[in-house]
């Protein structure tokens, strides 16, 4: 379910997004922001793993950001096929 969060929610992020917009994860921009600066908790409250698959080798973000990220989804399928 997605939750109703709003770039307003998280000024120290979106400073430069309109505040009263939906947070749009799917934009790829706004998920590599979230990769790169965002705490553990909001990126696991905001972010679904599926998405994060999908996209992980298209974002603009820094060769070891991607290389955490593929580390943390092979450590949940692993946890997953257990």
């Amino acid at each position: 379910p997605q939750l109703d969060r709003r770039y307003g929610d998280y000024p120290e992020l979106f400073w430069d997004l309109q505040p009263e917009q939906p947070v749009n994860v799917a934009e790829p921009v706004v998920l590599a922001r979230l990769l790169t600066q965002a705490r553990l908790d909001v990126i696991a409250e905001l972010i679904p793993m599926d998405l994060l698959e999908r996209e992980l080798e298209r974002l603009p973000i820094p060769d070891h950001t991607r290389e955490f990220w593929r580390t943390v989804l092979e450590g949940l399928s692993d946890d997953a096929a257990a």
